[in-house]
Parts: C-alpha cells; sequence; structure tokens
C-alpha cells in the first residue's frame, strides 16, 4: 500500500509542477490567462492524472478514516482544479486532437462521478457528524465506519465536475474547425 501511495503522490506532484510551470510562465510573459505550453490535454497528461485520481475512485476499500476521507475529498478538488487549469488547452488542438481528448476526459470524469456517488450512497465517502473528534474514533475502532454520512462536500464535487464537463463540451463544440 505504500508504494501505491507513494506512486499516487508522484502523479500528483507531476501535476502540480506543471501547473505551476503554466503559471509562472503565464506571469513572466505578462498574460491574463495561462498558456497552454506545459499542462495540457493530452494522453501524457491524462495518464497521469488518471494516476493521481485513484484514490476517489477507488470502491474495493472502505477507507473508514479521518485522514482518509480527506485524502478522497482533496483529490476530488485535485480534480478540479486540474480541469479549470486544462480547459485553455482546448483552443490549441485541431479537431481530431480535439474530439479524441474530449471523449477520454468525458470517460474519466463520468468515471469519477459515477464512482464517487456510489460511494457516497454505500457511505465510503463521507464527513463523521460525531461529536468526537474523528482521529479518536478511529485510534480506538479502527473498523468504524460513520453511520452519519454527511455527503454535502462530495456531492458539490460531483456538480463541479458535471458543470465543468459541460463547459468542456460546449466549449469544444464552439472550438470545432471544418
Amino acid at each position: 500500500m505504500l508504494w501505491i501511495g507513494m506512486y499516487i503522490a508522484l502523479a500528483s506532484l507531476v501535476c502540480i509542477l506543471a501547473m505551476v510551470a503554466e503559471l509562472v510562465h503565464g506571469f513572466r510573459s505578462r498574460m491574463l490567462w495561462f498558456p497552454s505550453k506545459y499542462f495540457s490535454i493530452n494522453s501524457a497528461s491524462l495518464t497521469v492524472i488518471s494516476v493521481a485520481m485513484k484514490l476517489p475512485v477507488d470502491l474495493t476499500g472502505s477507507m473508514p478514516g479521518y485522514v482518509d476521507q480527506m485524502a478522497k475529498l482533496g483529490s476530488m478538488a485535485f480534480m478540479c482544479t486540474m480541469m479549470a487549469n486544462l480547459l485553455p488547452s482546448l483552443g490549441t488542438m485541431e479537431s481530431n486532437e480535439l474530439l479524441s481528448n474530449l471523449a477520454a476526459v468525458s470517460v474519466q470524469v463520468i468515471t469519477l462521478v459515477v464512482n464517487v456517488c456510489i460511494q457516497m450512497q454505500t457511505g465510503a465517502v463521507s464527513i463523521s457528524t460525531h461529536k468526537e473528534d474523528p482521529r479518536i474514533i478511529q485510534l480506538t475502532s479502527p473498523t468504524h465506519i460513520s453511520t452519519h454520512p454527511n455527503p454535502v462536500l462530495p456531492f458539490i464535487y460531483v456538480v463541479l465536475f458535471v458543470f465543468l464537463l459541460i463547459v468542456y463540451i460546449c466549449s469544444s463544440l464552439a472550438i470545432l474547425k471544418d
């Protein structure tokens, strides 16, 4: 399990470094937008993003601990950030490349949304609403799964994923060239 965590952390670090490089490049060239030089939608970036999104789409483990739940929610926030930063790269693509990358992003986002919805329904992703500190509950009962799920934050992320996907699709339709 340690190697998987290191693998996910490395993939996330690569995405973060690419987004920071875009930010620095944009500020240095005095652009009011993030150029798509280092972090754009292509097969390599989509592979790294799918590795970084392993935690929220993992249906095999309940991950009941407080830190585990925060890792899942943090991964979902990270995916929203990456989708927002990848949006300007749509304008630099040709029609065929745009359609294939949009299809890949759509499959990835729909898979993420469905898995998070399944986890919200089963209570695998939630925030504990107990009055006690959830970390203490985890230490005293490592097999504890919250019986009081609070799916508000994961629901907000699901809505944001769907909204960003709609923005991607509408932008792609506007950008398509004959």
